[in-house]
């Protein structure tokens, strides 16, 4: 009984070419392998680390700019801060509003308008500031409300004229003017909270038995 022929031996057998293309075909399978199992998951890893570099770089472009000019946007804010508190400067404490109140009731009479109505409303709170309107009827010519304007315009503290309504008046041959002037006062300072005392032990007396 002849031993049947393992594989190998068969293989050698095999006619040069076939052999060649055998091996080719297990080359082939090998690359195809390669490039789908490993090599391409290696290239999408690769692609993605491209892409993560690149927005690393551009983040680093914008981090240097940014430290560039790092002392010019210290300086601007410095500037805006010496500004904020300029503008502060110009607003008045609340002690100070109705000696304002009064030199705005003053520019009206000066400007040569017969006052109506002057009534101060409830302040609105805003975050640096607040603003106190005071509602204002007039009586009066174009020329009496332009020179009221420049007046208020030119007050040391902050005074601005809003929601002007004119209409004329036939009976007194002039013009019934409506606005509220918008005056601001700083906002007030929280007093920083009071530390809490605790409470001193009572003392205790110590008898002695001699």
């Amino acid at each position: 009984m002849d031993k049947k022929k393992n594989p190998l031996d068969q293989f050698i057998e095999f006619p040069a070419k076939y052999k060649y293309l055998i091996v080719l075909g297990i080359m082939i399978l090998c690359g195809a392998a390669f490039y789908y199992f490993v090599y391409t998951k290696k290239a999408e890893e690769i692609a993605a680390l491209e892409d993560q570099l690149q927005k690393l770089q551009v983040e680093l472009q914008k981090a240097e700019a940014f430290a560039a000019r790092y002392d010019e946007f210290k300086e601007e804010l410095r500037l805006v801060d010496l500004k904020l508190k300029e503008a502060l400067k110009k607003l008045p404490e609340g002690k100070e509003i109705p000696n304002l109140l009064d030199q705005i009731n003053e520019s009206v009479i000066d400007a040569g308008l017969t006052i109506s109505l002057f009534k101060p409303s409830g302040e609105t709170p805003q975050e640096f500031y607040s603003e106190v309107p005071v509602e204002i009827n007039v009586v009066g010519g174009y020329h009496n409300l332009a020179t009221f304007a420049d007046v208020i315009s030119k007050m040391e503290r902050i005074v601005t004229l809003r929601d002007i309504k004119i209409a004329p008046d036939p009976t007194k041959n002039a013009l019934n003017i409506a606005c509220t002037a918008v005056t601001f006062r700083q906002a007030p300072q929280e007093a920083p909270p009071a530390a809490e005392t605790t409470p001193a032990a009572p003392a205790t007396s110590r008898a002695s038995d001699e």
